[in-house]
């Protein structure tokens, strides 16, 4: 079939849409290709040439497609070009300076221009203003002639406004959740709240992740639970050298070895269902913890709360506990290994001094989460050294367990 140009306008103008579509249809796989054949050179003199001229030289790259699938951004960009030429065609490039840009922009927006046209919206100002700018910056370094404009738009400088601090649920709050929730859903709080999990980590829990154990420290037997948690995907080429570990404290790894016998069925790996497990329906921590908020909401407020929040207040603790920034954060990982392995490394056995001070849900260690906790949201640039935000350094009496501890 013979292509005649003249029924695709679009083909030769670069300011127009005419028959766009319809070339697209009609020439699926090689309709970009004829407009690239089209492209003019884009040298013109600059003293001389018109924004018209400008926009129909072939000079800017984004008003011709990139990929037979680039008809909508091409109409978009060209649409922004038509109007240029409506409004500003005759105006020569050299006088296109910052002041006039912002006025057009206004004028585009208003709909005060010499068409009477309507006013666009302010993306669609913003494009075409942005166009003018780049045909105008273009021209005057091509032509080797200082630009009047700035290659990118400048932004006022703005103070950024202090970022709140989150509120994290109390420790009443927190108790009374407990208190509703079934056997399934207060093991998810204790692996959030006393592991400091987030949503993401529970999801890819499997059965060989969870680790009962009991350490004797002071003549005292403590159940314990030790959690592998994956960094990375499932299957994936980190998932099986880089793996994180938390340790629960006591009343934590009661609620979690109560409530693992209800939660899924024995017929998958995985404790909870996801993405990876067809068989059953993905978890909704968040309406659950809204259900259970509103359970507790008489007296304690109707606030929600997502798994994060409670993932948060763990750290809140761990901060207030002196651990070290990659501990609170948990951008941390170890090398997988045996259980006593993981335990006996650095992390393991910070983590494992906090599980033994945090014997019940309102030990002392837990006292931050008493009146309206809250944790910043990144710590500042003045930051002390030895403020836990900040500091890398693990405290000695972290590190080591007492003598009397045995696991």
């Amino acid at each position: 079939m013979i292509l005649v140009t003249g029924d695709f306008p679009c083909i030769t103008d670069p300011c127009s849409v005419q028959g766009l579509r319809r070339l697209a249809v009609e020439h699926p796989w090689d309709w970009d290709t004829l407009i690239l054949e089209h492209r003019g050179a884009g040298k013109l003199p600059f003293a001389e040439a018109t924004v018209a001229d400008v926009l129909r030289s072939g000079l800017l790259r984004r008003l011709f497609p990139n990929h037979i699938d680039d008809v909508e951004r091409l109409r978009c960009e060209r649409a922004g070009a038509r109007r240029l030429v409506e409004v500003v065609g005759e105006l020569p490039i050299a006088e296109v300076a910052e002041h006039l840009l912002v006025e057009l922009r206004t004028r585009f927006i208003d709909g005060q221009d010499d068409q009477g046209g309507s006013g666009l919206s302010p993306a669609v100002a913003s494009r075409a203003v942005a166009l003018l700018r780049q045909a105008a910056w273009l021209s005057a370094r091509r032509s080797g002639v200082l630009p009047r404009v700035s290659r990118r738009a400048g932004r006022a400088a703005q103070p950024a406004p202090a970022r709140a601090s989150r509120q994290l649920p109390t420790l009443r709050k927190l108790k009374s959740m407990l208190l509703h929730g079934a056997p399934a859903e207060r093991a998810v709080l204790a692996l959030s709240l006393g592991g400091g999990l987030g949503e993401a980590d529970v999801l890819r829990l499997r059965r060989c992740d969870v680790h009962a154990f009991r350490s004797r420290t002071d003549g005292a037997h403590l159940r314990l639970v030790l959690v592998r948690t994956l960094v990375g995907e499932p299957g994936g080429a980190r998932s099986t050298e880089a793996v994180r570990i938390a340790v629960l404290p006591p009343w934590a790894a009661a609620l979690v070895i109560e409530g693992l016998p209800t939660i899924g069925g024995r017929s998958t790996k995985w404790l909870f269902p996801h993405r990876y497990d067809h068989d059953r329906h993905a978890p909704d921590f968040r309406s659950m913890l809204s259900r259970l908020s509103r359970m507790a909401a008489p007296r304690l407020g109707s606030a929600s709360y997502s798994l994060a929040d409670v993932r948060r207040a763990w750290q809140c603790v761990a901060r207030e506990a002196l651990l070290p920034r990659e501990l609170v954060r948990q951008s941390w990982r170890i090398r997988t290994g045996s259980w006593q392995q993981m335990l006996h490394t650095r992390e393991g056995r910070a983590l494992h001094r906090l599980a033994l001070h945090w014997l019940t849900l309102g030990s002392a260690v837990a006292g931050p989460l008493r009146d309206a906790p809250t944790l910043a949201r990144r710590a500042p640039k003045d930051c002390l050294p030895h403020e836990p935000e900040l500091s890398s350094g693990y405290p000695k009496d972290w590190c080591l367990l007492p003598a009397s501890c045995q696991i």
